[in-house]
């Protein structure tokens, strides 16, 4: 998936960590997202080194306004979503 943009929900952990991570690997552009800022910084660290770009996005998706800042804030950044 080079090159796609992708969100990955719930990225602090589980399912979603390590699905940011293959994303991350596989060269996307990713923004995980999820509630828990260390270990955000700790899934960024980790993929520094990854063929993809990640950023992280603290935000709590119950939130109405955290979710479309999550949507402009990525498309801002990479110009529109792929994968979510």
């Amino acid at each position: 998936m080079v090159g796609k943009s992708v969100i990955v929900t719930g990225a602090s952990s589980g399912i979603g960590y390590k699905s940011a991570q293959q994303f991350a690997a596989e060269g996307s552009r990713v923004v995980a997202c999820g509630r828990n800022e260390k270990a955000l910084a700790g899934l960024r660290d980790e993929c520094a080194d990854s063929e993809g770009e990640i950023r992280i996005h603290l935000a709590d998706l119950r939130e109405t306004t955290q979710v479309e800042r999550l949507v402009t804030d990525t498309v801002d950044a990479f110009g529109g979503i792929d994968v979510l």
